[in-house]
């Protein structure tokens, strides 16, 4: 039987190829019975049950033409079964998978065309997969993948246009980025003889990026960030001069991330830490003070007073504007009656205030302006009730409207005699 000739078809046409070779057969090697000889074997391949049929071969004893009939039957089957097997894999999209099988049945059959065809496109279809995976890493600028992408998928298929055109491309690519990554290594040795640190680091951080095996670079990036932790360190405690505990903090914590083992960084963030919290609460207090909560101003004073060693003397002065403020709004409270014509009550208010102190700003005035206010509008309205003549009560409600409006009941009055 020609095996080659069977196995140039796809599974379902070596079915059929062997079902014209068992015609052929069927003339020359019958038995009494007039069915094929080893007919079960020749069935189980007609019905694509390949692993029946090498297992039949396998079994079967005879003489020596008979085992090389069964032999050939066998490796038909073999055939079959690594196509069918091949197939299904591809069609699954397990090309991996679908290539060790067609190579199983190359080894027994390397003249079948089928086999062979099957091969190339399996070939192609992982050249492709390759392919796509290139372009895709070629677009991230992952140079070095693309390359092992494309180089791949040539391993698959020798002379792929898109693999041949990718791998130019990304050579081209990485031979810019040795050009460029050169560049910015010389730009950042320049930046640091000047001692401009940050320069630097981006020249030797872009150096790397493009030309990531170049130890100089990675030495030299290593050294800027060092120097850099160090110069936070110092811009750390400027800020911590100044007050500007959040800074500080702020700047310790770069430091450390530039380089981790900064000891003097390490040895300030906890405590700065402690002082940023505490700081914190002296500006809520002082909010809580100007909104004059005094009581939960008190309160957070000596929470943060209890955390700081670096802002007793900050804390004792924000605690001392407590009674400044104090007398601050009551003096507001006095001064808001009086703009809204409430004397009375206005006096009240600086007397509580002038009890407290002897004099303030210029509540002992006011307090006198408004009481003697009360003492001449107590005085018109009382001549007004007792004029008979309308003029005269009009002239005399009409001084009191002149500095204070609201008082009692002059407006109606005043409406009622014009």
């Amino acid at each position: 039987m020609n095996l080659s000739s069977l196995t140039r078809l796809s599974p379902s046409s070596v079915l059929l190829g062997l079902l014209l070779g068992m015609v052929f057969l069927w003339g020359c090697s019958t038995t009494d019975d007039s069915r094929p000889k080893h007919y079960e074997i020749r069935d189980a391949i007609m019905r694509g049950d390949f692993e029946e049929a090498m297992s039949l071969a396998d079994s079967r004893k005879g003489s020596a033409l008979d085992q090389e009939e069964l032999q050939e039957l066998h490796l038909v089957a073999t055939v079959g079964y690594y196509l069918e097997e091949g197939r299904r894999a591809t069609l699954a999209d397990q090309d991996d998978e679908a290539l060790i099988w067609f190579q199983r049945a190359e080894e027994i059959s390397p003249d079948s065309e089928r086999v062979l065809e099957w091969l190339s496109k399996t070939r192609a279809k992982l050249a492709r997969t390759w392919v796509s995976k290139g372009l895709e890493a070629l677009s991230s600028q992952e140079y070095s993948q693309a390359q092992q992408c494309y180089q791949q998928a040539l391993e698959y298929e020798v002379a792929n246009p898109l693999a041949l055109a990718g791998l130019e491309q990304v050579e081209i690519q990485i031979n810019y980025r040795i050009g460029l990554g050169e560049s910015y290594y010389t730009e950042g040795i320049r930046a640091l003889v000047d001692y401009r640190l940050s320069i630097a680091r981006r020249g030797f951080e872009a150096t790397t990026k493009y030309l990531p095996r170049m130890d100089r670079a990675v030495t030299r990036s290593s050294e800027v960030k060092t120097l850099l932790s160090e110069q936070r360190v110092e811009i750390s405690k400027s800020f911590e001069e100044k007050g500007f505990y959040a800074g500080a903090l702020s700047e310790v914590r770069i430091a450390l991330a530039l380089n981790p083992e900064n000891e003097e960084a390490k040895n300030e963030i906890d405590r700065l830490k402690i002082e940023n919290q505490a700081a914190q609460l002296l500006r809520e207090a002082q909010m809580k003070i100007y909104r004059r909560e005094f009581d939960a101003a008190i309160k957070l004073l000596d929470e943060g007073e209890a955390l700081t060693l670096a802002q007793k003397e900050a804390f004792i002065k924000t605690r001392n504007t407590i009674d400044d403020a104090k007398l601050e709004a009551k003096y507001r409270l006095a001064l808001d009656l009086e703009y809204d014509g409430q004397f009375e009550d206005s006096i009240k208010a600086y007397s509580d205030l002038l009890t407290i102190v002897d004099h303030y700003k210029d509540a002992l005035a006011r307090q006198a302006t408004l009481e003697g206010y009360v003492e001449m509008a107590a005085s018109y309205y009382e001549q007004a009730q007792n004029a008979d003549d309308p003029a005269i009560k009009l002239e005399h409600l009409r001084s009191i409207e002149g500095f204070w409006p609201d008082y009692k009941n002059i407006r109606k009055l005043i409406d009622r005699l014009q």
